[in-house]
């Protein structure tokens, strides 16, 4: 896979400029909003290339996230779209549990650059496959 295969959906500011020639596509808001474009972009056509939940973070303990997909628009990704459908129904559910720590406040820095590591490593290992 090339760089301009790739497409990185996120809402991190860290990753940003991650790959100058990988284009991102930049959300603005929290981690469920780039879950709700990936299924959008997904359900348009481009493939999902990393699993939305990667790293095991669970969504109410980070408001970052970053989706690899596929640039090119093929046909509808179904597989994707069940997963990005069940990742959405448990993030949902997570988002709208109550809790007092404002995250992004107390380690902001710490969880976009959590977020940068897994999505780089996710872009390395695609960009390396033969």
């Amino acid at each position: 896979m090339t760089r301009d295969e790739i497409l990185i959906i996120t809402n991190n500011p860290m990753v940003k400029d991650i790959d100058n020639d990988v284009e991102i596509c930049f959300v603005e808001g929290h981690s469920k909003n780039v879950l709700y474009k990936a299924l959008n972009m997904v359900g348009e056509g481009h493939k999902l290339l990393s699993h939305p939940l990667m790293g095991s973070i669970k969504p109410n303990q980070t408001p970052y996230k970053s989706i690899l997909v596929g640039a090119n628009k093929q046909e509808a990704d179904m597989a994707g779209l069940r997963i990005l459908q069940n990742c959405l129904n448990k993030v949902e559910a997570m988002v709208n549990e109550k809790f007092a720590l404002d995250l992004d406040a107390l380690w902001g820095e710490d969880l976009q650059l959590v977020d940068k590591d897994l999505i780089g490593n996710g872009l390395i290992s695609l960009l390396n496959e033969r």
